[in-house]
């Protein structure tokens, strides 16, 4: 299912947008110094860790691990996360700009692109019907939609890493 969604991605309709983004002022910024692109590198590392250090917290703690920590407590978690995510979606769209042609065909940026999307349709999910239970009642909110969608947050995230690295294996395809 996954390579029919990805395959049905027309990257030749792209075109245009990739050529707009490398013609860009930003793209002459993020490939014109040595150090730009190792500092987004690492600004991007920092995302990823705060985004899935919060994360994990959160949702090994909604399957049940940590019984000890006050669940109601875990959703002060959550702007960390967010402030992870933002810091990678600020240095991603300036990795685009950097390098278009190299991420907008290949395979395992496209299938990480759809595994944030799936990743953020849970996290809506969370937020509008779980969270407000957990607010509510505490541990008992919860339910087994809320532990589906724990178990389904750390493993979105986890293909989001695991495709991000096959990034550079994918160039050739």
């Amino acid at each position: 299912m996954l390579s029919t969604i990805i395959s049905a991605i027309n990257v030749d309709a792209l075109e245009p947008i990739m050529i707009w983004l490398e013609d860009s002022s930003i793209h002459d910024w993020v490939i014109g110094s040595t150090w730009t692109w190792p500092m987004l590198e690492s600004l991007h590392f920092l995302g990823l860790s705060l985004l899935l250090g919060a994360l994990i917290f959160v949702d090994l703690r909604v399957l049940g691990f940590a019984g000890k920590a006050p669940i109601k407590e875990m959703h002060a978690f959550v702007p960390i996360a967010v402030l992870g995510f933002t810091l990678n979606l600020i240095t991603g769209i300036l990795f685009l700009f950097g390098d278009p042609f190299r991420y907008f065909p290949n395979l395992a940026f496209q299938a990480k692109m759809f595994a944030i999307l799936l990743a953020g349709l849970n996290v809506l999910y969370f937020e509008l019907k779980v969270h407000p239970r957990i607010r509510e009642s505490g541990d008992a909110g919860v339910g087994i939609d809320g532990k589906i969608v724990a178990a389904l947050s750390l493993i979105f995230w986890i293909f989001v890493v695991v495709a991000g690295r096959m990034i550079p294996y994918f160039e050739w395809f």
